[in-house]
This record gives C-alpha cells, sequence and structure tokens, in this order.
C-alpha cells in the first residue's frame, strides 16, 4: 500500500498541484483549509463528504471546500491516478470567492478537466503568474455555483479593459500580475478575467502569449538567432516558446526559420 506523489507550486505557495498514484490505499476522513479540486486521470475513486457517497470516474472533477470532511479512495482493482489542486484563500480572494462560495460536488463535464488541465500545466511548467492566475480564475468562475457578486466595477468591465491591453501591448515580454492589470483598469482580477475575454476573445495571459509569439516571428524574419528571440520576446524557457510557436504557427521555430532564411536568399 504505498502513494507516489508529484508536487508543484505556484503564486507563493497559495495554489499546489499534487499528482498522486496509490495503490489501493484508502485516506481516513480529514479536512483541509485549502478549495480541493481533484481530478481523476486514471481508474476510479471512491470518496465521501457531506455525508454523501459517491464515485468518479476518469475525467471527473471532485470539488470539496475549505474545512469539508472528507475520505476516499481507490475504488476498483487497480491503481487511482489523480491529480488534486489546492487553493488557498488568498487566491481564492483573488478571482473573487470566499471558503464559503464552493459547495460539495462531482464534476463530469469534459469542458471543467479542460479548464482544470488549463491550470494544472501552468503550474507544473512553471508558468508566469498571469498565467496562473488567469487559468485559475476561469475555472473557479466555471466551478463556482453562482457567479461572485459585488466585485469591484464587475458591471463596467467590457469598456475598461483598454488600459490592460494597452500595457500588455507596451510591456508584453516582461512579466505582469493579474492584479497589476486589474488596478490599472480599476476592476476585479476576478472581473478583468470576464471582461476581457468578453472583449477581446481571449483571457489576458493566451493575449500576452500572442503578442509574444507575433513578435518572436518578426525578429526570426530578421534573422534574430532563435535562442535571442525567444528570449526577447519574453519567452525565459526555450522548450516553452517551441511549444506555443509550433501550436499558434503550425510548424516549429527552427523550421520556420529555416524558410524564412531561404526566402531572404530569393530577394
Amino acid at each position: 500500500m504505498s502513494v507516489q506523489m508529484q508536487v508543484a507550486r505556484a503564486l507563493n505557495g497559495q495554489v499546489e498541484v499534487l499528482c498522486a498514484r496509490d495503490h489501493h490505499r484508502n485516506f481516513p476522513k480529514h479536512a483541509h483549509p485549502e478549495l480541493s479540486l481533484a481530478l481523476v486521470e486514471h481508474g476510479v475513486m471512491l470518496f465521501e463528504q457531506a455525508r454523501c457517497r459517491e464515485t468518479a470516474h476518469e475525467r471527473h472533477l471532485v470539488v470539496t471546500p475549505p474545512g469539508e470532511p472528507h475520505s476516499g479512495g481507490a475504488g476498483g482493482p487497480g491503481d487511482l491516478t489523480h491529480r488534486t489542486l489546492y487553493v488557498a484563500e488568498d487566491a481564492l480572494r483573488l478571482a473573487g470567492f470566499t471558503a464559503t462560495t464552493f459547495v460539495p460536488a462531482l464534476h463530469t463535464r469534459p469542458d471543467f478537466a479542460r479548464l482544470f488541465g488549463a491550470v494544472d500545466l501552468a503550474i507544473t511548467s512553471g508558468g508566469e503568474a498571469l498565467r496562473v492566475e488567469s487559468t485559475l480564475t476561469e475555472l473557479l468562475h466555471a466551478l463556482a455555483p453562482v457567479w461572485p457578486l459585488r466585485l469591484p466595477g464587475g458591471g463596467r468591465g467590457a469598456a475598461r479593459v483598454e488600459p490592460a491591453r494597452d500595457y500588455l501591448h507596451a510591456h508584453f515580454a516582461q512579466p505582469v500580475t493579474l492584479a497589476h492589470l486589474a488596478a490599472l483598469c480599476g476592476l476585479h482580477p476576478g472581473s478583468l478575467v470576464r471582461a476581457f475575454r468578453s472583449t477581446l476573445g481571449l483571457p489576458p495571459h493566451v493575449y500576452q502569449q500572442g503578442l509574444r509569439l507575433q513578435h518572436a516571428r518578426r525578429l526570426i524574419n530578421a534573422g534574430v538567432p532563435l535562442a535571442r528571440a525567444a528570449l526577447e520576446a519574453g519567452f525565459a524557457d526555450q522548450s516553452h516558446f517551441t511549444r506555443a510557436f509550433t501550436r499558434v504557427f503550425g510548424l516549429p521555430p527552427g523550421q520556420y526559420a529555416r524558410g524564412s532564411d531561404r526566402s531572404r536568399r530569393t530577394r
């Protein structure tokens, strides 16, 4: 009865992802001070909370509010692999929620698993604060039983994202927090994410990455070496730059650079 675990943290420890593979181990009833979101990756999870017993299968998401007693473990003959996101009070507040917002729940919709995966990847890949904060805010807003109330500037958000957009255009290569962008607009961070997506079609971190990729593309076309282009565009990690570039432009930056080099020579 052993457990294999990997842990990654972000936002000064306010959010944590724990990946666990349980070998037929059951956990006794306990509680966490953080909001707990557990995604089943493989196997079956049996859990009990709010005096109810439930079964979660692959790609199902279990929501356990802060302080809620719960127990659980593998519910089948094989191993159980799950990823659990712990969200502390300060991170909840950033998104516009409190410890009492969420209720015990089992979600089976695929879009919840997709949103969870975006947060998971942002944390485990060492993503910048804006990426972690934006993906986390979108996940929490999707999961909350009601939208957060009385967020400053919430009703006027769509007309007030221009300062954040302009800041990203002027400082796209620099790290920035969601709180800073929200302050520029006079909005609550949670309201900014919603208004930004509603107005521009993308959350702030994806919009920033698009600006970075377009700048890197221009540098590559100008003959700048790939490593320098990535760094000047704001990508500290070369592998992250390669994945992002390939996903958007359809081919790796090295292949793109070779084609760009041939084009310059034939002019």
